[in-house]
């Protein structure tokens, strides 16, 4: 008798870790089916996906927000003389190019889907400055802008992945510039010794 309750027991237990094992599957098909695309900024003149923004530092002359700027580029960017292709004193404007990788995970196992660059452009006024992000594509032969995958409401599922991560990487881009340009720099006491 013990036996028999023992092997019902296990056999109801059993079916509770295959219905709890499909329920984790089932929720997973569906949070992967519910996963879009993200809404990408737009620019209406160019119609172009397009990351921009003034941003105010009051207080803060043209000369310390392009020196702020400078740092930034030299420390965030490996290679910075790679991606700078304008450093305008004057104009206290400095625009670059630049790729980064996209990657797919499958399986625990992480391989690279695409090359991804981007047109970047940091201008400084007395108070403020505008950044400008554009010109997205994967670079490849033929190069293909993010509009083209974009073009198709919704963009192809295989895509999505890759459009979240190249948003991911331009919003941690555009907040660690914003932070270092608001952030006044530490000046070294040489007397502090």
């Amino acid at each position: 008798m013990k036996k028999k309750m023992l092997n019902k027991l296990k056999s109801r237990m059993a079916g509770k870790k295959i219905l709890f094992a499909v329920t984790i599957l089932l929720f997973g098909f569906i949070a992967r089916a519910q996963e879009s695309a993200p809404d990408f900024p737009w620019d209406d003149v160019t119609n172009k996906v397009s990351y921009t923004d003034v941003v105010e530092v009051d207080g803060v002359t043209a000369a310390d927000l392009f020196k702020r700027l400078t740092d930034w580029f030299n420390t965030y960017y490996s290679n910075p003389t790679n991606v700078i292709q304008s450093n305008d004193t004057e104009k206290k404007e400095i625009v670059g190019q630049h790729r980064f990788d996209t990657f797919l995970t499958d399986k625990e196992v992480k391989s690279k889907d695409a090359t991804m660059q981007y047109s970047i452009a940091v201008a400084c006024k007395e108070g403020r400055f505008k950044y400008t992000i554009t010109d997205i594509l994967k670079y490849q032969s033929p190069k293909i802008p993010i509009e083209d995958w974009l073009a198709t409401d919704p963009p192809a599922e295989a895509l999505i992945p890759t459009l979240i991560q190249v948003d991911s990487f331009f919003i941690m881009l555009t907040d660690d510039l914003i932070t270092k340009m608001e952030t006044e720099p530490k000046v070294r006491d040489d007397d502090d010794w």
